[in-house]
């Protein structure tokens, strides 16, 4: 077993587990803040309210240019933030969810509703005007115009910074050919989800039972070099895929897999099974 450690400690880092990662910038735009809406289209939000500020939009040239800036800006960020927070609701809607041609304009009118509450109160505040239930309605149907090519810039930007992801690849199902070689027909065909060392002999887990092989622990692991998975201990090598939970205790853990089985984690494989990603 004394190779077999060491192969491992390679099999722990040495696996193709983690996606290539976004630029840092690019992460940073793109992390949700409030529903779908991440930094990136409330910065063209706000850049939209400077540039309705500085050309006095809709009459608004008639007010000194810090609280213009301060209404626009304000209200259209405000006003996106209430699209994303509305948006992920209307994603749970069945007859919405997959017609994005759709849920767009719903989406507009949705949001039209309380931006208009905050285009009226922000109106109040900044320039001591008089809130009533008819100016709503009278400025319902501005703001839903003013929404539509925001909703529209908004997911343009989206578009741009997270471009639609490929579908996943299923994951490898199958035993390296080293193991699959050795295993009965339907083991052979079955998914792969861990291999325990007993002794001499391999126990290898599949979602269609296991399976006694007499081979050593070390050839295995290089044999399982291509997989996506893991060494979490020195007598275990565990599917990635095939993880559902992971429980720590004192240094130590277990990680729970398809089908009830339990893989122990060493204090010497917990560092690297925590630094994961398991997405």
């Amino acid at each position: 077993m004394g190779t077999g450690l060491g192969v491992g400690a390679k099999s722990a880092t040495h696996r193709p587990m983690t996606q290539r990662a976004k630029h840092p910038a690019i992460a940073a735009l793109t992390r949700p803040l409030v529903g779908h809406l991440g930094l990136a289209e409330l910065s063209v939000l706000a850049l939209i309210g400077l540039f309705l500020a500085l050309i006095g939009a809709f009459d608004s040239d008639q007010i000194d240019l810090d609280r213009r800036l301060a209404y626009w800006i304000f209200v259209l960020v405000a006003g996106g933030a209430c699209g994303g927070a509305i948006e992920p609701w209307l994603e749970r809607w069945p007859l919405l969810a997959n017609r994005p041609w759709l849920r767009a304009p719903v989406l507009v009118l949705a949001m039209a509703a309380p931006s208009t509450v905050i285009v009226m109160f922000t109106a109040v505040a900044l320039y001591s005007g008089h809130a009533s239930f008819k100016s709503l309605v009278r400025l319902y149907p501005q703001v839903t115009i003013i929404c539509i090519p925001l909703v529209a810039m908004a997911w343009t930007a989206r578009r741009a910074l997270r471009p639609a992801t490929p579908a996943p690849t299923p994951p490898e199902a199958a035993p390296p050919p080293l193991l699959r070689e050795k295993l009965p027909p339907r083991l052979a065909r079955a998914r792969l989800l861990a291999v325990q060392a007993e002794d001499h002999y391999l126990r290898v887990h599949t979602d269609a039972g296991d399976a006694l092989l007499l081979m050593r622990f070390a050839d295995a692991l290089q044999a399982l070099e291509a997989m996506d998975g893991l060494q979490t201990h020195r007598s275990w090598w565990v599917a990635r895929s095939a993880v559902e939970e992971a429980l720590w205790r004192r240094g130590r853990g277990d990680l729970v897999l398809v089908g009830g089985l339990t893989a122990p984690v060493s204090r010497g494989y917990a560092a690297a099974v925590r630094a994961i990603d398991w997405a």
